[in-house]
């Protein structure tokens, strides 16, 4: 049974797993940033762009798109590439990569760049897309998903229980001290569900769950894309053991084992901005002190995804 229920599960993903095809629109939006009025010739339209910015629209497709950008005395000829779009990418998290496959010919895997600045010349203005979007006195959001994770807890009584699984969430907020400096906290809880998506999941025999929930403070540094934070976290652990059969009959009765334990440590946090707002995470948040059977060491280490969004900026001269 459970694995005709896996090979049901993969079929599921196989046929709806492709997000570029279920997402993804067969046209996309170009944002045009510009101080003056501007007329953007497409290869299939005309679109009149008016301060400070306007929409393009531009066919998904694996070729350069040519714009004719002109005003009243000047023109210029523009070519955006082709990329892969984030909903390509993102068949990695919800079909283990099957769904890129899926969409590997497919014209809604592509995209463009979602914004083009014009000049007074009406020549683009680079935009280092991959450079983080912070500055000192910025308040920001942080929304991340603890994806892939792994547990090593020690219940009392147990040997140590090394488990793997998926899904997360954490939010926090974020404050640039300097160019290259910030404070940040949040809370967040993660569990080892068997599965890289969400889905109704039902248990056949005896099973084991982790969870973690936490609330940390951490002071880091910026380096380029690069970050590394450092700071002190409180916890809450949980593992348990379950006969599979709810704990109704009498012989299994004994068998369903859930231990709660609070601790202490500090927190390890390590960051990579692909994008200007969207990054790749690795946590490390290991328990030294716990306040029942203390002397146990446990570690909850996950990777992650995650948006920052911009709150305030303040001015610190």
């Amino acid at each position: 049974m459970k694995f005709a229920y896996f090979l049901m599960v993969m079929a599921i993903v196989l046929v709806l797993g492709s997000c570029a095809t279920v997402i993804n629109q067969p046209f996309t939006n170009v944002c045009i940033n510009t101080a003056k009025p501007v007329i953007v010739q497409t290869e299939n339209a005309k679109f009149n762009i008016e301060p400070p910015m306007g929409m393009i629209y531009l066919e998904r497709k694996h070729q350069t798109a040519k714009l004719n950008i002109s005003d009243d005395s000047t023109t210029v000829n523009y070519l955006l590439e082709p990329k892969n779009s984030w909903a390509w990418y993102a068949n990695i998290f919800t079909s283990y990569g099957l769904g890129m496959l899926i969409d590997l010919d497919n014209p809604r895997r592509w995209g463009y760049s979602r914004n083009l600045y014009l000049a007074a010349d009406l020549q683009p203005i680079p935009i280092l897309k991959s450079a983080p979007d912070r500055k000192p006195g910025r308040l920001y959001l942080n929304l991340e998903f603890p994806y892939a994770n792994h547990f090593s807890l020690r219940p009392a009584g147990e040997t140590r229980q090394q488990t793997f699984g998926f899904m997360g969430v954490f939010a926090g907020a974020g404050f640039m001290t300097s160019a290259t400096t910030f404070i940040e906290g949040g809370v967040g809880a993660a569990m080892d569900f068997m599965l890289p998506f969400p889905a109704a999941v039902d248990y056949w025999g005896p099973y084991t769950a982790s969870t973690t929930s936490w609330a940390h403070l951490l002071a880091g540094r910026q380096y380029k894309r690069f970050t590394l934070g450092m700071g002190a976290h409180f916890t809450g652990n949980h593992w348990g053991y379950h006969s599979g059969s709810g704990g109704y009959e009498i012989e299994d009765q004994q068998f369903d084992k859930n231990f709660y334990y609070n601790g202490l440590g500090p927190i390890f946090k390590t960051t990579f901005t692909p994008r200007r707002n969207f990054y790749l995470s690795l946590l490390y948040k290991p328990v030294i002190f716990r306040f029942k059977a203390p002397g146990s060491y446990e570690h909850f280490i996950s990777f992650g995804i995650g948006w920052q969004i911009k709150l305030a900026a303040l001015d610190l001269n």
